[in-house]
């Protein structure tokens, strides 16, 4: 199967948001291998109108309306830059809700109509369960019962497959994981976190998507999904969601998989043998902090990153260049172009961001244009790469803007890389990066910067490895994975019995 990254739940202004629905999916297509944007469409038990609420129900009101005035406008941009099998595009709104929690709709269906009527989320599987290529998401599910945080009582999960576990409003498995919610909604609630359904037997698989409010869909960072898919297009991929074929990231694009059995993640199996053998591998984009496997919630092996340090004298190489810093107000056009001696390009991981936008707030404004942003990469031939990004100055000392490109080299630790980034010129082997780190300011102080990370050989992200374990009857298994740049990866479970 294919590994497909996206994001799936993201807004522009089609509704309440910033930036043309066009320009999210040139973002899109830039970095991603598919996308839905999603519009804000109706909230059946809304607040009534006080002094507190007023701002709050004034711009929902007016983002529904505009939805539904361009709605089929939008629907023939979406057809526009579906490009099967090279990118694709889905349809997608979303309901608010106090009581259920709110979920919002993927739909690879080109008649879909907007259906703003449903009172609960049940109501809304069955209004749009006749259109085909189409799910339904549980989001932001941690936040206080009766506070839009998901209803595990009424959650059903043979018509809502997946739940979405980490975005911009932070991750939702546990109190004790990280990325902590920290929007005015409040903070996350450990009722009605990932672990909290599946000790109450609900069967779902992971999913991550940003929430971003700015027209920049897979902003690095802030959440996105990976799809075990047989093609990239809409059938392939709705089935891949419906399947469970999917996990959760918070960064960086790992590309990873556990099997039990045989049956990989997301599998529902009726099977009650007592033996079980666990198959994991994972290819990183950073150095492993450890990753667990868990059955039935508790941890049954940690694969320690300490025992990958090991470098391979030949073979390949990922290095991570990163741009942004300073204290520049708009946006900073950094070009860059980098060429091999003695070693070839063998992939090209873009880790793009936008500026950072979740919702309207009252007394702020924000550019329809924040996001029109140039930010690009390609592999030119096996010894050449270019490209170019636009980066603004951190929002604090610990969020940031900055972007990146990963690079995947195949050569030796000799291998000679020629770094120019705009006009510097930077020449280094891949030894010299082993353990090692280059920061370049560009100015005298207060400096924008680029950096030049650590190199890291596939002995240290290419780990693979096989365990057996006992359990008869139900039980189920998941995976995580941390990397020691902080991005993670929340594999969907396995499920017996």
């Amino acid at each position: 199967m294919k590994y497909l990254f996206g994001d799936i739940h993201d807004h522009c202004g089609i509704s309440y948001g910033y930036g043309s629905l066009e320009n999210a999916l040139v973002n899109a297509k830039s970095h991603l291998d598919f996308v839905a944007v999603t519009g804000h469409a109706f909230w059946p038990d809304i607040p009534p109108v006080t002094p507190d609420t007023e701002f709050l129900v004034a711009f929902h009101k007016k983002g529904f309306a505009k939805l539904r005035g361009n709605y089929e406008g939008n629907k023939a941009i979406f057809e526009k830059y579906n490009k099967e099998g090279e990118f694709t595009t889905f349809i997608g709104y979303e309901m608010h809700s106090h009581h259920f929690g709110d979920h919002h709709i993927v739909s690879g269906d080109p008649t879909i109509p907007l259906l703003t009527d449903a009172k609960t989320p049940r109501e809304f599987f069955e209004a749009t369960k006749e259109y085909k290529d189409t799910v339904i998401i549980p989001h932001h599910i941690a936040y206080a019962p009766e506070y839009r945080g998901i209803n595990w009582d009424e959650y059903d999960d043979t018509l809502f497959p997946v739940v979405e576990v980490i975005s911009k409003h932070g991750c939702s498995m546990s109190d004790d994981h990280p990325f902590p919610y920290y929007h005015n909604m409040g903070g996350r609630d450990s009722r009605n976190c990932v672990y909290r359904g599946l000790e109450k037997g609900k069967k779902f698989g992971f999913v991550g998507s940003t929430d971003h409010h700015a027209g920049y869909p897979g902003s690095y960072g802030d959440g996105c999904l990976c799809v075990l898919s047989e093609s990239n297009d809409r059938k392939s991929i709705i089935d891949a969601i419906k399947k469970r074929h999917t996990y959760a990231l918070s960064g960086d694009k790992i590309k990873a998989c556990f099997d039990v059995d045989g049956h990989i993640l997301g599998d529902k199996v009726q099977d009650f043998s007592s033996k079980h053998t666990i198959h994991y591998n994972m290819e990183l984009s950073y150095l492993l902090d450890k990753a667990v496997i868990y059955r039935d919630l508790e941890p049954i092996a940690v694969i320690n990153g300490e025992n990958f340090r090991k470098v391979n004298e030949k073979g390949k190489y990922k290095v991570r260049l990163e741009f942004g810093w300073g204290g520049k107000k708009d946006l900073l056009t950094w070009d860059f172009d980098v060429s091999l001696e003695s070693g070839k390009f063998t992939s090209l991981e873009k880790c793009f961001r936008g500026k950072s936008v979740l919702a309207p707030q009252e007394g702020v404004e924000v550019p329809d244009d924040c996001n029109v942003i140039d930010n690009r990469a390609s592999i030119v031939d096996e010894s050449h790469l270019e490209g170019r990004v636009q980066t603004a100055k951190n929002i604090n000392p610990t969020t940031p803007s900055t972007s990146m490109v990963v690079m995947e080299i195949d050569g030796s630790l000799d291998t000679l890389l020629t770094i120019t980034v705009n006009d510097r010129v930077v020449k280094v082997k891949i030894r010299d990066l082993i353990g090692n780190s280059m920061n370049y300011p560009v100015g005298i102080t207060n400096s924008p910067a680029f950096k030049i990370h650590q190199a890291i050989g596939e002995s240290m992200y290419k780990i693979e490895g096989e365990l057996e374990d006992s359990k008869e009857g139900n039980t189920f298994y998941h995976m995580e994975i941390f990397q020691k740049n902080g991005s993670v990866a929340f594999l969907s479970p396995v499920y017996f019995g």
